[in-house]
């Protein structure tokens, strides 16, 4: 999937906060800011008990105040192995990475890796 808009903030749409993706008022005009991005996964059943899934995202997003000039990119990736306990019940262990790249200063923003797993049961 890949994606483009303008002031997408607005709709919750962030890498970090160098750059909001909300559009700014300034000198008597709205300045809007653009994002994009992309995500791409994919998954195969190894069996009736357990599959694999990975995927990757990207966002990227220029922000043009007045005099500067912000842009902003973060990206992350994760693994994850659905597993099915019985019909119905499943528990999917995901592991995941978030980098949050460099500002335009080139001061690096972060990153942040997690691990946990969602339990599910359906009715």
């Amino acid at each position: 999937m890949v994606w483009e808009g303008q002031n997408v903030g607005l709709y919750g749409l962030t890498t970090n906060q160098e750059v909001d993706f909300t559009p700014d008022y300034e000198a008597g005009d709205i300045r809007d800011n653009n994002g994009y991005g992309g995500v791409a996964s994919i998954g195969v059943k190894i069996n009736d008990v357990i599959g694999v899934e990975a995927g990757y995202g990207y966002v990227t997003g220029e922000d043009d105040p007045v005099g500067k000039n912000h842009n902003d990119e973060a990206w992350a990736v994760y693994l994850q192995a659905p597993i099915t306990l019985a019909q119905g019940v499943t528990v999917v262990p995901e592991i995941g990475h978030y980098d949050y790249e460099e500002n335009d200063t080139n001061e690096d923003q972060g990153y942040e890796s997690y691990f946990g797993a969602k339990w599910q049961i359906s009715f």
